[in-house]
């Protein structure tokens, strides 16, 4: 082998989000996912891309590390993925003005106070229920996952059909934004 000198690089520290998840009484809530993403949609830091899982403690802080200098939105997502029990809807980290901001991240510096509050699901929310059944005979499906998911990656709620294929989904919120998906559960 040959040896090559003279070849170096220098690595730039990566920035904080850092805040604190709360419920609408001000309590704080633990085990809600904290997604990100990126201005030019393509950066996304989410638990498909990163584990451990960027969750809230059971003090309802969090804190998200080594980002890249940018812009990013925060989501608050309360998935049982996550551990979080259910009760709660999504929210996005909102400017003074209630909008949904973009943070900015600087590389080696925090930044601090990203709050995310979640709606109280009072009353337990919505609910879907159903039936799975063969294309082919008819009869419903057993061992099947559906899921509603908010915003294309989290599960909002899962459920694993019954013997006759039924199922239910409950404790979502009322702007959840995809269909139900069925696939096999994984053995």
């Amino acid at each position: 082998g040959v040896v090559t000198s003279g070849v170096n690089a220098t690595l730039k520290a990566g920035g904080t989000i850092s805040g604190m998840v709360t419920g609408s009484g001000g309590r704080p809530l633990a085990h809600v996912c904290v997604l990100l993403s990126g201005r030019d949609q393509l950066t996304t830091f989410s638990p498909v891309d990163e584990f451990p899982l960027p969750i809230s403690q059971p003090d309802g802080t969090y804190e998200i590390s080594g980002l890249p200098a940018g812009s990013y939105r925060v989501r608050f997502v309360p998935s049982r993925l996550c551990g979080a029990a259910p009760g709660y809807g999504t929210a996005w980290y909102r400017d003074a003005t209630g909008h949904v901001a973009w943070v900015r991240v600087r590389a080696g510096r925090p930044t601090p106070h990203i709050d995310g509050t979640l709606a109280s699901l009072a009353g337990g929310g919505g609910s879907i229920a159903g039936w799975v059944t063969s294309a082919v005979t008819g009869h419903g499906v057993p061992a099947i996952c559906v899921a509603a998911y908010a915003h294309g990656d989290l599960p909002l709620a899962e459920s694993e059909t019954g013997r006759q294929g039924q199922y239910a989904l409950s404790h979502l919120p009322a702007d959840y934004r995809s269909a139900v998906i069925l696939h096999d559960i994984e053995e």
